[in-house]
Parts: C-alpha cells; sequence; structure tokens
C-alpha cells in the first residue's frame, strides 16, 4: 500500500513546492516588474 502511494505523495510534495514557489516568485517580481516594466518596455 504505502509503495503505491509513495510515487503519488513525491509528485504532491513536487507539485506543492511547485505551486509555492511560483506564488513568492510573483510576490516578489510582481512589484519590481510593477517598478521596472514600465521603463523597460519604454
Amino acid at each position: 500500500m504505502c509503495l503505491k502511494l509513495a510515487p503519488l505523495l513525491v509528485l504532491a510534495l513536487i507539485w506543492l513546492w511547485f505551486m509555492i514557489a511560483i506564488l513568492v516568485i510573483g510576490a516578489v517580481v510582481g512589484p519590481v516588474e510593477a517598478l521596472f516594466g514600465w521603463s523597460a518596455m519604454v
């Protein structure tokens, strides 16, 4: 039972960390892009 669930647990953990990473990166890059994005486009 555990051996069958192990890959699913690993995938779930990877997916969770992936989503958290996206949220963190978005929270950090968002304001920076808002500040410097306009000057970069122009």
